[in-house]
């Protein structure tokens, strides 16, 4: 799982990052963003998947001002999905 997630402000959008857990995934990061908070993460709020060693994702065309809630979850080589990462969330300016 990720843990610390954190989303900069910029002018309409933000700079998410984290830090791997201890049981860091072997493929891909799936993002997952909702505009309420305690979303659940689903294929309709998925944004983006990316590479597991990269630890940063600008997520941009945002409503300035509008808060957005982020959760990331692991993906490894054989499809098994790894824990949720605690909720985090940022507001564009």
């Amino acid at each position: 799982a990720a843990v610390g997630g954190a989303a900069a402000a910029q002018p309409k959008s933000l700079n998410l990052t984290w830090t791997a857990g201890a049981t860091a995934p072997e493929y891909a990061w799936m993002i997952f963003r909702s505009i309420t908070t305690g979303f659940t993460p689903d294929v309709a709020n998925l944004i983006r998947v990316i590479p597991a060693a990269t630890l940063a994702y600008t997520d941009i065309a945002l409503v300035t001002g509008t808060a957005q809630f982020y959760r990331l979850r692991g993906v490894n080589y054989d499809g098994e999905l790894g824990t949720l990462d605690t909720e985090f969330t940022g507001t564009p300016t």
